[in-house]
């Protein structure tokens, strides 16, 4: 079952604006814009933005990498990759990996990321929740926007 639906514009090398929709309704529950080392954060129902200085800039180009994935384990984490059969994503040809990750308390997450051969941009990721949800982020990219700071 989706439970969750979430849209993320990167431009890159430093900012995104990611928005979370209730399925029901389409409309934002939550909006996130990460410019640099600045984050934004804007609730449903809130006009306000509220701001927060953030841990410095993300080089979204080795965002998903999965041998640089392998070296940055969460303490006490273990992780294992297996690289799938590829797969084509809205005319995107794309690697496929699935990752489990074992969490301290014995908590599996395990997810499946499609990850596109030209641009090394994620077009898919499907997480499997310890209950059994399932979620699934959609993503496209090279269309034209601007990402500012919020006023």
């Amino acid at each position: 079952m989706v439970y969750n639906r979430s849209i993320m514009r990167v431009v890159r090398p430093d900012r995104y604006h990611l928005t979370n929709l209730d399925l029901e309704t389409r409309q934002p529950r939550t909006q996130t814009i990460v410019i640099g080392s600045k984050t934004w954060v804007k609730l449903a129902g809130s006009d306000r933005w509220e701001s927060f200085d953030g841990q410095g800039a993300y080089d979204f180009g080795q965002a998903w990498n999965p041998d640089s994935l392998l070296k940055e384990r969460a303490a006490g984490a273990t992780h294992s990759f297996e690289q799938l059969t590829p797969e084509t994503i809205d005319g995107v040809p794309c690697e496929r990996w699935q990752i489990v990750s074992e969490l301290p308390g014995a908590v599996t997450l395990t997810y499946s990321v499609w990850i596109a051969e030209s641009d090394r941009l994620p077009r898919q990721i499907a997480y499997v929740q310890p209950d059994g949800l399932t979620q699934l982020q959609r993503y496209s990219y090279n269309q034209a926007f601007d990402i500012q700071p919020p006023q």
